[in-house]
């Protein structure tokens, strides 16, 4: 059984700033809920390998990721968690961003 988990933010920012900050592998610690670290590995456009430390309900994964990034969003892929980054919104108005956890069945 899947389970997910959505943390959204509504930040009074410039989109492509916000969108610059999101997509910054090595900081993922510093603003996604529940990542204890983060660190790239190889990043070939549109695609990274990274490495990430997360804590989540309570149980610690340290998973090998790839990340593929788009115009507007971020998904993180492994063998247990799937993580996608969104921002929304206009380039000059409020942003959004969507932060969303499924952790997949053992």
């Amino acid at each position: 059984m899947k389970r997910k988990i959505h943390f959204k933010k509504e930040l009074d920012v410039n989109r492509q700033k916000a969108f610059d900050v999101v997509s910054k592998f090595d900081e993922y610690s510093e603003f996604l809920p529940g990542c204890t670290g983060s660190s790239l590995i190889k990043r070939d456009f549109p695609t990274e390998i990274g490495r990430l430390e997360c804590n989540i309900l309570g149980k610690e994964y340290f998973i090998i990721s790839e990340n593929t990034i788009s115009e507007d969003s971020i998904t993180t892929r492994s063998k247990v968690l799937l993580i996608i980054l969104k921002v929304s919104g206009r380039l000059r108005q409020k942003v959004t961003i969507h932060v969303l956890y499924i952790l997949k069945a053992n």
